[in-house]
């Protein structure tokens, strides 16, 4: 079988979304599938590559907010076209992409509901306020027809599929698959040491509650003078390029 996982977030993987989808093919290749992936590019035209045997297409991208991801949805499906007669199944990996115009299955895997987001924001900033707005707006009625056109819907956490009854779906039709782990990259350490601390593993951004992590750890810190707080990020370089 081929599949094609369609997403939104640089490859080789920066962040979650990318890790995800690296490590769900990595998994689908030992089983014997074959894996293309297609996320955004830059300018120039769309460009090829092969990653620990996963074939890579970057797609055109405009950065014209907020139509850019109707812009970007005419040359993925351009692509595509070019590919469907191999593929079998299609996965995409939300937020933000563009839906894919085909008869084949598809699947869409909800990591973050736009609307959920948008809903989050605080309104301290003009540059807050274009975002909420382009959430509400754009962002949501992107996502809002990518699922009502999709044969299956799936989501990484519980309290994502919770989240999507705001769209009007049955949480109880929802497939839970929850984030994976490498065992072969992360596993207990047979040098264990006494050592107390509180860790965050995740991209540094705002939104991911860094702000709580640090303010509640320092609190707990203070309090237990034995615990430390040890901020912690994935490494990026671990994936071979292949030619």
């Amino acid at each position: 079988m081929k599949i094609c996982m369609v997403l939104s977030t640089p490859f080789p993987p920066e962040e979650g979304i990318g890790y995800y989808t690296y490590t769900l093919s990595r998994k689908l290749l030992e089983k014997g599938h074959d894996v293309v992936i297609i996320t955004r590019g830059s300018l120039n035209k769309a460009k090829m590559d092969v990653m620990d045997g996963i074939e890579v297409i970057k797609a055109p991208f405009i950065p014209i907010y907020p139509f850019h991801v109707h812009l970007h949805g005419l040359f993925v499906n351009k692509i595509f076209k070019s590919i469907e007669s191999k593929i079998d199944v299609v996965h995409i990996h939300s937020p933000l992409c563009p839906l894919i115009k085909t008869s084949l299955p598809l699947i869409t895997t909800i990591h973050t509901p736009m609307l959920t987001d948008t809903n989050s924001i605080e309104i301290k900033s003009p540059r807050a306020m274009i975002e909420k707005i382009m959430g509400r707006y754009f962002s949501y009625p992107i996502e809002l027809n990518l699922l009502t056109r999709s044969d299956m819907i799936t989501a990484i956490t519980n309290s994502v599929a919770y989240e999507l009854r705001e769209y009007g779906l049955d949480q109880n039709k929802i497939i839970v698959i929850g984030n994976a782990v490498d065992t072969q990259l992360f596993s207990p350490t047979k040098n264990k040491t006494n050592e107390k601390y509180i860790l965050c593993t995740g991209r540094l951004a705002f939104r991911k509650g860094l702000f709580d992590f640090i303010e509640c750890g320092n609190y707990i810190c203070q309090k237990y003078p034995d615990i430390h707080l040890r901020p912690f990020r994935p490494i990026s370089c671990l994936y071979k390029k292949q030619k």
